[in-house]
């Protein structure tokens, strides 16, 4: 993988963490999105060896669901459990950042597999398909 993939991926996570939001944690979004940029940032290595090894093909996806799953509790949302929020929005939080991550990761694996395909952009070519 070579870091210009890594740079789209990590937008990507960055993206998709701006434009989160919980409704039961609405008070503490901002909170959040800095707290899941931290723990994006810490595992950012081992997030690079994660894409590398699936484009190689030398793991498969479920690989990367365990080693997300292995980092759930790195997530630091003590200021939610201080506020009295009950543990089971906690662990959805825990999970929608983990799924952010996830998706990111994936889509990008995706779309590389069909990277010299072109797009279909135009009326007259959409005919022949129908």
């Amino acid at each position: 993988m070579n870091n210009q993939d890594f740079n789209q991926i990590h937008l990507n996570i960055q993206i998709n963490i701006q434009n989160y939001s919980h409704s039961m944690a609405s008070g503490f979004n901002n909170d959040i999105k800095q707290e899941a940029n931290r723990f994006v940032d810490a595992i950012k290595p081992e997030i690079s060896e994660l894409i590398t090894k699936l484009k190689s093909r030398a793991i498969a996806c479920y690989d990367i669901e365990d080693f997300l799953s292995t980092k759930r509790d790195n997530i630091n949302l003590n200021f939610l459990t201080d506020s009295g929020m009950d543990n089971d929005y906690i662990a959805d939080i825990k999970n929608d950042i983990l799924r952010l991550i996830a998706s990111a990761v994936m889509n990008s694996f995706l779309e590389s597999l069909f990277r010299n395909q072109k797009t279909i952009s135009n009326a007259d070519t959409n005919l022949f398909l129908n």
